[in-house]
């Protein structure tokens, strides 16, 4: 199989995936929404426990986008100070501070 038709693939797969996360996120908030002023019958109630399965599903989506765009973050600081500092690591050599040497 080409590298073409495999990048395509990943790009397709991460497309649905993206999809899939969103309809999740959308779906959990408005059964949430829809639900909040139930009739709750009481400590064993179904809807309840729905309820706090979507709440738990949204809060380790939101922990797993914290912690993912922590680490991108911390990524490019740390590239982009690298490159800072090895720009500022010029080495002088009389080349370089153009000096002639005559013999």
């Amino acid at each position: 199989m080409s590298e073409h038709k495999l990048l395509k693939r990943k790009k397709i797969a991460a497309l649905i995936m993206g999809i899939i996360m969103l309809a999740i996120v959308l779906f959990s908030s408005l059964y949430i929404m829809v639900e909040a002023d139930h009739d709750c019958v009481g400590e064993h109630c179904h809807i309840c426990s729905c309820i706090q399965q979507c709440e738990k599903i949204l809060h380790q989506i939101s922990e797993a986008v914290i912690s993912y765009t922590a680490v991108f973050v911390c990524a490019v600081f740390l590239s982009f100070s690298t490159v800072f500092i090895i720009s500022k690591l010029q080495f002088k050599t009389l080349v370089s501070s153009k000096i002639r040497l005559n013999n």
